[in-house]
């Protein structure tokens, strides 16, 4: 987990789709077998109770504090980063992310769930 800097606020100011964003994360939590503690612990640094009760249940955008959008600001960040589903599942197995997949160089894992052929 890295520290947020002040631009990210601003990038994320008019962040008005977080509940959205809550339902794609649950998509990709539950579509690559990720606990919502993991999840929680690698990039929200926070208990599975707090990001259950996130997910299932976001407030306002408007409504919360600046320490109440970094979750949401770093669940962006997570959905954004191509990388960032298979170093976290890399990391629950204790394996290289490289490593993960079996034939690395044929094929890709999007977010998305598609297979994608790299030529």
């Amino acid at each position: 987990m890295s520290i947020l800097k002040h631009d990210r606020y601003d990038l994320y100011y008019y962040f008005q789709l977080h509940g959205l964003y809550c339902v794609q994360i649950k998509e990709v939590l539950s579509q690559f077998s990720i606990s919502q503690r993991l999840f929680g612990e690698a990039v929200l640094g926070l208990s599975q109770g707090s990001v259950s009760d996130l997910l299932a249940r976001p407030k306002p955008w408007l409504l919360l504090t600046q320490k109440g959008r970094e979750p949401f600001i770093r669940m962006r960040a997570f959905l954004d980063d191509p990388d960032a589903v298979s170093k976290l599942v890399a990391s629950q197995y204790r394996v290289p992310a490289d490593k993960l997949l079996r034939n690395s160089s044929a094929a890709e894992v999007t977010l998305t769930g598609h297979t994608e052929l790299v030529c």
